[in-house]
């Protein structure tokens, strides 16, 4: 069975997509993929944002499990946002 679970965190739009609830008992993983937006968006620290999803991240990686840490936006971001992100998850 695949289960396709989605975080949408810091977004304020989790209203819009369906929620599905994980059925009881025992859910096998095999890997995570992490989608991290690399564009600025007004009241949202970029700092912040890195900083919680290196704590996702270190998270998945101690299941022992495969982690695919893509990103989003790339067009919108600048120089800067990438060195940082790159920096922020070395």
């Amino acid at each position: 069975m695949i289960i396709s679970v989605a975080f949408l965190i810091l977004t304020g739009i989790e209203k819009e997509y369906e929620q599905r609830v994980l059925p009881d008992g025992k859910v096998n993983v095999d890997g995570f993929l992490c989608v991290f937006d690399v564009s600025q968006v007004p009241n949202r620290s970029l700092e912040r944002q890195v900083e919680l999803t290196a704590s996702i991240l270190n998270n998945c990686l101690k299941t022992k499990r495969p982690v695919v840490l893509v990103t989003t936006k790339n067009d919108e971001a600048n120089e800067v946002t990438l060195l940082y992100c790159i920096i922020g998850f070395a």
